[in-house]
């Protein structure tokens, strides 16, 4: 059994997938918008955990990486991804 609603794990969903193809296709101030409504989203919406701690770690890192590293921001995002899917099973 999950923490957190079907729709909350489909609106993070959302976000990590949109996030994820602006930063590879170099649209920075939209991706760095979308984790601020990411990282919003989390704080609101899921239970303290080890799911919403590791998630909060990585909205935190990425507006640094998002400008200076996509390719590690990108990689960042699909371990997020990961991580929420593996928590909704």
């Amino acid at each position: 059994m999950t923490d957190r609603s079907p729709d909350v794990h489909a609106v993070l969903t959302q976000l990590l997938d949109e996030t994820h193809e602006h930063v590879r296709a170099g649209n920075s101030e939209t991706a760095q918008e979308l984790v601020e409504t990411g990282e919003t989203v989390t704080k609101n919406e899921l239970p303290d955990g080890p799911l919403r701690a590791r998630l909060l770690h990585g909205w935190a890192e990425l507006p640094s990486l998002v400008d200076h590293d996509p390719a590690v921001a990108t990689e960042y995002l699909r371990s997020m991804r990961r991580l929420l899917d593996e928590h909704s099973k």
